[in-house]
């Protein structure tokens, strides 16, 4: 197999920044990371009762294609990110064990890009309208976050993009490698008084490693920001993402492999696999804080996503090799986050309080037919609609008792209405069904704060995990609907832990973790390429996390 070439040309064409006089842009990176918001509301990083990984831009972007979580994230404890190459399939993201089951795409884990769920109701996560290559700062909480993001929320990646703080900007980024891997990409950016703008787009294009490993993909985005005033700021993202082919060449059995080790399976070229998806996002955030602890936010956002799946699942028999399925998936998502946090007092002792609710529902409109070599050909084999919805209202306390000591609490419940309309009839069968699936789930936490730089921790925590509906809809019997026995897997875990920092730029970090898993969803059997899942049994993901680094003062943090 030949190596894909690791010396991305890397040359910046073209990279002009025009700063003010007095950007701050290079002073900003130097200063330590204080504060974290991946728990919903901004708090002391050095402090938290619980286990967060930070890394900046550099980190993200230098020396590296940004076309991928492993390049960045797998340097952080607790975080695994598995990358197959397989475009069509995405990689496979693992915190602290959650998510490691995932078929496809990111299961389990929730995923954030600038506040706005990148997460769907049912738990699928999709970074289609991701772009590494101007994200700022990446925040990964790796413990159990149920009690404040719901279902599927195993572990927290929140990413943060770039904001412009200098009059105005503009670069252009070209990377390549072997195998026909190119990726260019062009940002402008710009700030005037109260308001900052920032526009990319970016194209990346490669031929793979593997037989019928052919991607593409041309993602856009832009937001503006304005401060209203001294205490309230106004922000508006737009994303769009065409990615018109992504080839699956499939898996290939010790024999296969043995023999031609860049071969695809020969079934998946037959039928064309391959997957076709673009897909628009939008967002209205709103955030208002008075300098005194108090705090309110509000986001309103909406996501459309087509997708055309040419599958290499074979139709029921009799048909041809050459005969698969073609799926198609017209998806309409959207909803509202609203989170306010109030300062109290308890004796002389500070307590805040932070009260919310998600709303999120998605539609599917889902459509299977029988193809040949990769084509429709009109013959159906399901067609549904499918809507989930959440409500999840939350809560969460903080309180000092003492000055070395902080108390974190949070609870939440979950509501999860799963809903499908069967409109393919013919078949003498109406699979028409509702699934309603409601979880509670809580956490608290203690830190304690042994000398400066130093703390200790310890928490536990519960979450669930729904199926998705792409799980559901296939039921034992082989027929289309919901299966009507499977239900969510649910959690319990237990952390101990201890970061800090020494003289000389050393910080160091410590996490001994226990989770608990029972109702596990795992995959029972596949037939003529279709998976099926149940509930059974129990899992049990110990381990220790561990990190070490430096950040010579002549050097700027990369992570931490």
């Amino acid at each position: 197999m030949r190596t894909l070439v690791g010396i991305l040309l890397l040359a910046t064409l073209s990279e002009a920044k025009a700063q003010a006089p007095g950007d701050t842009t290079r002073a900003r990176d130097t200063l330590p990371d204080l504060e974290v918001r991946v728990t919903r509301t901004a708090e002391e990083r050095a402090r938290l009762p619980m286990a967060v990984g930070i890394l900046g831009a550099p980190a993200v972007r230098r020396a590296q294609l940004t076309v991928g979580l492993d390049e960045s994230l797998s340097r952080l404890p607790g975080v695994v990110v598995l990358n197959r190459y397989n475009y069509s399939l995405d990689q496979r993201v693992s915190l602290r064990g959650a998510g490691s089951r995932a078929n496809f795409g990111l299961r389990g884990v929730k995923v954030l890009l600038d506040g706005v769920p990148q997460t769907l109701p049912d738990g699928q996560s999709q970074l289609s309208n991701l772009e590494l290559g101007i994200i700022d700062r990446v925040e990964v909480l790796t413990g159990s976050a149920g009690a404040l993001y719901g279902n599927a929320s195993g572990g927290v990646l929140a990413f943060t993009t770039e904001r412009p703080d200098a009059p105005f900007g503009a670069r252009l980024r070209v990377t390549g490698g072997s195998f026909g891997t190119l990726k260019w990409s062009s940002v402008a950016s710009a700030a005037q008084g109260r308001t900052s703008a920032l526009a990319a787009i970016s194209r990346f294009t490669t031929d793979g490693f593997r037989q019928h490993g052919r991607a593409e993909a041309l993602q856009a985005s832009g937001k503006l920001d304005l401060a209203l005033s001294g205490h309230a700021s106004l922000g508006l993202s737009v994303a769009v993402a065409d990615a018109p082919h992504a080839q699956n060449p499939g898996a290939l059995n010790q024999a296969e492999y043995l023999a031609r080790r860049d071969s695809a399976v020969g079934t998946n070229m037959l039928r064309g696999a391959d997957k076709d998806v673009s897909q628009q996002q939008a967002a209205l955030r709103y955030r208002w804080l008075d300098g005194a602890g108090a705090e309110l936010e509000a986001t309103l956002f909406g996501l459309r996503r087509d997708l055309a799946n040419p599958l290499a699942t074979p139709p029921p028999a009799p048909a041809p090799l050459s005969a698969g399925t073609y799926n198609t998936i017209d998806r309409l998502a959207g909803g509202a986050r609203l989170a306010g946090t109030l300062p109290l007092r308890r004796g002389d002792r500070p307590v805040r309080a932070t009260l919310g609710v998600d709303l999120q529902k998605m539609r599917d409109n889902r459509r299977n037919e029988r193809s040949e070599a990769g084509a429709p050909t009109g013959v159906v084999l399901a067609d549904q609609r499918e809507t989930v919805s959440e409500v999840g209202p939350f809560a969460q306390i903080q309180w000092t008792p003492t000055g070395r000591v902080l108390l974190l609490g949070a609870a939440r419940w979950d509501r999860l209405a799963f809903r499908v309309s069967d409109r393919f009839l013919s078949d003498g069968v109406d699979n028409s069904g509702e699934r309603i699936m409601e979880a509670a789930s809580a956490s608290a936490g203690v830190s304690v704060l042994l000398a400066p730089g130093a703390v200790i921790f310890a928490n536990t925590a519960t979450s669930f995990e729904s199926p998705t509906t792409t799980e559901l809809v296939n039921q034992a019997n082989g027929t289309a609907g919901f299966n009507s026995s499977l239900g969510p897997q649910r959690s319990h875990s237990v952390e101990l832990g201890t970061r800090g920092e020494s003289g000389g730029g050393w910080h160091y970090s410590l996490s001994v973790f226990r989770t608990g898993i029972r109702d596990a969803i795992i995959q029972t059997r596949e037939q003529d390429g279709r998976a099926f899942f149940q509930n059974a049994g129990r899992v049990r993901n110990r381990g220790v996390e561990a990190g070490l680094g430096a950040r010579p003062a002549a050097f700027r943090p990369e992570y931490r």
